[in-house]
């Protein structure tokens, strides 16, 4: 077959897949991906082998999906559980690739040792994204969620160089023990060092080049894409070292920059990139499931035509490994569990969750893309020329296990963590709920991107956002009594610590006290109307009473002042001491962001409105008709990066299960309006 028409029936396979998706919830994407495979493998009338090199599979396929899986990794979620997941991704691959190895020495003795040690380290790694596409059927928490991704997406490394390993054993057939450990240790020490500084040249190349003026948001998607194929190829070929492990610490270190960076065009790459990645994501998982479903009917073929093992047999086979597998998994998740303390009280209760939470994440670590690229780069041929021993039969079982792996996840997840049922107005309010749950993620990630030139486009959009949330909660009836006066309170708050803040500044010398006393009384008046003249009577005295300790000092200033006209020097004085207050308030409610004192969408907007005032300050207190004209293209651009980082948003909700494709679906239309809207009047 032809490489291009090959390929053109891989779109069009993952094309079908997709539409069939949206309409079978109870079965998962990999699943379909592989029926899709195996139906156009079949209308053929011919089994298709999709013969490639062993290395180019691995770095077309496995770098830059774990590249993409790292830089997007939740760093703090992989520290917070790094014991568990290291033995996961290393212990767990190793006990599977020794447990698996044995096993089917044992059970059919014409695979060599070395081949079945292969045939276990392909089986060790997981898929995320097999879990990712579960249907909603199933919830799993976020210390389960959290272990399966950090697990998947480390055990890749352990499990292809573990392979790697068995397959010079398989080919040459010399091991030493000895030489293993030592060489496994290089490798992984040396992927990583080579990944570190592949990390901070490819950060400083992008750095200069940004710096140097260039924009193009092109030019960055482009690099961003050969960067985890320039790692592999480093690593491998240049220093002979793991480039597996090399593309996951690459990818993290450069996730923390790409974390830090903030900036309106920033956020238009990053949309823009995430979107690209997620479409290449998306093509190479499904490439790779439609793939195992073309590759089973030549495998059975060829297997199912040995005389020799009966169909019962080879289905018995892969049943056993899959079981094996399972044991291993789940006795490891036991043990483990209970080492790391997750439930310090090991009461009766405690141990029935860690037996719970040791199921589920067994279920929810099916094999997938991973285990499948890693034994299509099973070689051909051994050192001496000969074929290499039971390769069909390895790929089989290997096929075998993946397919059983992913039905037992889609069976088995939604029994141990059912989904909640929701009544029809239970529904409703629910996707009310998840509505504001987004905008307050775009409010968040807006604040996060303030800067002094873009602060008070941003006050705008932000309050167009908190409006569109009153408006949700208005018109879903949703109270929370978290929210009643909260405003008020809030900024009765910040009045409250300015006042202090400027106490402290008076009593250490650093403010004129004259200065400090116009500022003072400013406040005051700020919190009368705050309360519609209904303040604290006791408060009002202990200030005046406070104050009146420093009535001789401050007579003298009075006079002084008088006597003298506040020119010029007192104006800036005061603006700079205004500055100095609403700096040390930003820096205050930055702080309370975490929503314990008050709601985050509450701290939201009084921090939104302090950045307009300082951004106010510092250009020198424009008057409304200058500020208009400085910043109404900011905010045009402004309100173009809310709405793609809305949708950015809703998408990464949908993919985590928290809102349904319809949910998803109206959500986006009600963002591709506005985005019409804003287009029009912008243009």
């Amino acid at each position: 077959m032809a490489t291009f028409e090959f390929i053109l029936i891989l779109v069009v396979a993952i094309l079908v897949s997709a539409i069939i998706g949206q309409f079978t919830h109870r079965v998962s994407l990999p699943l379909i991906q592989i029926g899709t495979g195996l139906a156009c493998a079949v209308l053929y009338l011919s089994p298709i082998d999709p013969t490639l090199d062993p290395d180019f599979f691995l770095l077309l396929f496995i770098a830059p999906l774990l590249f993409h899986d790292a830089k997007n990794a939740d760093k703090t979620a992989l520290w917070s559980n790094r014991y568990i997941i290291l033995s996961l991704a290393v212990g767990l691959v190793i006990a599977i690739t020794l447990g698996v190895g044995l096993f089917i020495s044992w059970l059919i003795p014409a695979v060599p040792f070395a081949v079945a040690l292969a045939l276990g380290a392909t089986l060790g790694p997981t898929d995320a994204v097999a879990v990712a596409s579960m249907s909603e059927s199933a919830e799993l928490d976020r210390d389960d969620n959290a272990l399966l991704q950090g697990e998947a997406l480390l055990n890749d490394a352990s499990g292809v160089v573990a392979f790697q390993f068995a397959v010079v054993y398989a080919t040459t057939g010399g091991f030493s023990a000895g030489e293993a450990i030592t060489s496994f240790s290089t490798l992984f020490v040396g992927g990583i060092a080579v990944g570190a500084v592949m990390a901070l040249v490819l950060h400083a190349v992008e750095t200069r080049i940004r710096n140097s003026g260039m924009e193009s948001t092109t030019f960055y998607i482009l690099y961003d894409i050969l960067c985890p194929f320039a790692i592999y190829l480093a690593a491998e070929e240049v220093f002979g070292f793991s480039g597996v492990l090399a593309v996951v610490t690459a990818g993290i270190i450069l996730g923390s920059y790409h974390d830090q960076r903030i900036g309106p065009s920033i956020s238009q790459l990053n949309i823009k990139s995430q979107s690209v990645w997620d479409l290449l994501s998306y093509l190479i998982n499904g490439i790779v499931f439609v793939m195992l479903g073309f590759q089973l009917p030549r495998a059975m073929q060829v297997v199912w035509g040995n005389l020799e093992v009966s169909h019962l047999q080879l289905i018995g086979w892969v049943l056993g490994i899959t079981a094996i597998i399972v044991l291993v998994r789940f006795l490891w998740l036991l043990a483990t569990n209970y080492r790391a303390g997750r439930g310090a009280n090991r009461t009766k209760v405690k141990w029935k969750q860690r037996v719970l939470s040791a199921l589920i994440t067994t279920c929810g670590g099916p094999k997938g893309a991973v285990t499948l690229a890693i034994v299509f780069s099973l070689p051909y041929v051994v050192a001496d020329g000969s074929a290499f021993p039971q390769r069909d039969l390895i790929i089989f079982l290997a096929s075998g296990v993946i397919v059983c792996t992913l039905v037992l996840a889609n069976i088995a997840l939604p029994l141990l963590a059912p989904a909640t049922e929701e009544t029809n107005e239970q529904s409703e309010m629910q996707f009310a709920q998840r509505r504001i749950a987004v905008l307050q993620k775009v409010i968040a990630r807006l604040n996060a991107q303030i800067e002094d030139d873009n602060a008070a486009a941003i006050q705008s959009v932000v309050v167009s956002y908190l409006n569109r949330i009153s408006r949700i909660r208005t018109q879903n009836d949703i109270t929370d009594p978290r929210l009643r006066d909260e405003g008020t309170n809030a900024r009765l708050w910040v009045l409250q610590f300015q006042n202090d803040y400027v106490n402290t500044l008076m009593d250490e010398d650093k403010v004129d006290l004259v200065l400090g006393y116009a500022f003072l009384k400013k406040l005051d008046r700020m919190e009368n109307v705050a309360r519609h003249s209904h303040g604290s009577f006791r408060r009002a005295i202990t200030r005046i009473a406070k104050r009146g300790l420093r009535s001789v000092h401050m007579a003298i200033g009075v006079i002084r002042k008088s006597v003298k006209p506040a020119g010029l020097e007192d104006k800036i004085a005061m603006t700079n001491l205004q500055i100095e207050v609403e700096e040390a308030t930003i820096k205050q409610l930055e702080g309370m962001l975490d929503g314990k004192l008050f709601s985050s969408t509450t701290v939201a907007s009084v921090l939104a409105a302090h950045h307009g005032t300082l951004a106010r300050l510092r250009q020198g207190i424009p008057s409304i008709t200058q500020q208009i004209a400085s910043y109404n293209e900011d905010f045009n651009d402004m309100q173009a990066v809310g709405l793609k980082l809305e949708l950015e948003t809703i998408q990464q909700e949908y993919e985590k299960g928290r809102l349904t494709r319809q949910q998803a679906r109206s959500m986006r239309e009600d963002v591709y309006l506005m985005q019409m809207d804003l287009e029009g009047f912008i243009a």
